[in-house]
């Protein structure tokens, strides 16, 4: 198996900011729908599959929290870790395979879990790896966010 593990690798991510991953946006979302959100002002949060990182990096730079990422591209990864010395941001950011991040002992629960754009693209092999991460590190009443 090459080092990609299923993974398209031809072209970079985007380097968008998409404001639906924010942890502000999704307590609006959840509120509005009358479900009390289950995470405080200052919640554990996980990308996967980051991309270039801008999401991820404003948000850790704007909300309280402890903010995550994976992503198995390492340009991206490094792309991500320059913005956080940039702005400051705190991030426990990993250049490791979804299987890789999931096998990891030191990540806590998390109270938030957010994909973008990554789920049509992937193997079922690694929507199965992602699903039993869900399932194992997504704290009781935790939010997922993966957009069509």
């Amino acid at each position: 198996m090459d080092w990609a593990e299923g993974y398209f690798t031809g072209l970079d991510y985007t380097f968008g900011y998409y404001r639906e991953l924010n942890p502000a946006m999704l307590r609006i979302a959840c509120l509005a729908a009358g479900v009390v959100p289950p995470y405080s002002e200052s919640p554990t949060y996980l990308e996967l599959g980051f991309g270039q990182g801008v999401s991820l990096n404003v948000h850790a730079a704007a909300s309280e929290g402890e903010f995550w990422g994976t992503d198995l591209n390492p340009g991206q990864v490094a792309h991500a870790s320059g913005l956080a010395d940039v702005s400051g941001a705190e991030l426990s950011l990993f250049d490791e395979s979804f299987e890789e991040f999931a096998r990891r002992n030191d990540i806590p629960l998390f109270d938030v879990i957010v994909l973008h754009g990554v789920w049509s693209w992937i193997s079922e092999h690694n929507q199965s790896i992602i699903t039993e991460l869900v399932r194992k590190r997504l704290g009781p009443g935790g939010i997922l966010l993966l957009p069509a």
